[in-house]
C-alpha cells in the first residue's frame, strides 16, 4: 500500500514540477503549495520507512525535513520588504553598514595584498563569514541584516586604507 502511495506521490511531484517550469500564471502559487505538500508527504513516508536524516535532507531539503519531524518552519523563507534606514550612523550610510564594517572588515585591508575591493566581493565575503557562523533562524536574520548594507561604501573605505 505504501509503495503505491509513494509511487503516486512521486508521479504527481514529477507532473507538478513539469507544470511549474512552464507556468507563470496565478496557478503557479497553487502548484507550489501542492508540490510542497507532496514533498512533505514523501518525506514523512521516508521517515516511517527508516530513511536517515541525511538521505531525506538530500532528497527533500532541510526545511521539509524540519516540518516533517514537527519543527515549525516555512519551506520557503518569506521575503519581507526591506526597510531602508535614512539616518546616518557614525558617519556611515546606516547602522548595518557601520556594524558589518566594524565586525567583519576591520583590519582586513592588511590581508588584501594590494587588491582593490569591490562591492560584490565584499558582499560575498561577508555572506560567507556569516553563513559559516550561523544556521536556521539566526542565519536568516543575519542575512536579512546584510541586505541593508551599503557594499559600495565598504569597498570604497577598504580601498582608501
Amino acid at each position: 500500500m505504501k509503495d503505491t502511495i509513494k509511487s503516486e506521490l512521486l508521479a504527481e511531484a514529477d507532473k507538478l514540477t513539469k507544470r511549474l517550469r512552464h507556468n507563470y500564471s496565478r496557478e503557479a502559487s497553487d502548484l507550489l503549495l501542492r508540490w510542497d505538500e507532496v514533498m512533505l508527504e514523501l518525506c514523512r513516508i521516508g521517515l516511517n520507512e527508516g530513511e536517515s536524516r541525511p538521505e531525506l535532507v538530500r532528497k527533500y531539503g532541510d526545511s521539509t525535513y524540519d516540518i516533517a519531524i514537527g519543527v515549525s518552519r516555512p519551506i520557503y523563507p518569506r521575503k519581507e520588504p526591506q526597510i531602508k534606514n535614512t539616518k546616518k550612523y557614525n558617519g556611515w550610510t546606516n547602522y548595518e553598514t557601520w556594524r558589518v564594517n566594524l565586525e567583519i572588515f576591520d583590519g582586513l585591508c592588511s590581508d588584501m595584498d594590494g587588491e582593490k575591493a569591490t562591492a560584490e566581493g565584499c558582499k560575498e565575503y561577508a555572506e560567507e563569514v556569516v553563513s559559516e557562523s550561523g544556521e536556521g533562524y539566526a542565519l536568516d536574520y543575519a542575512m536579512a541584516f546584510l541586505a541593508n548594507v551599503n557594499w559600495h561604501e565598504i569597498a570604497d573605505h577598504l580601498n582608501e586604507l
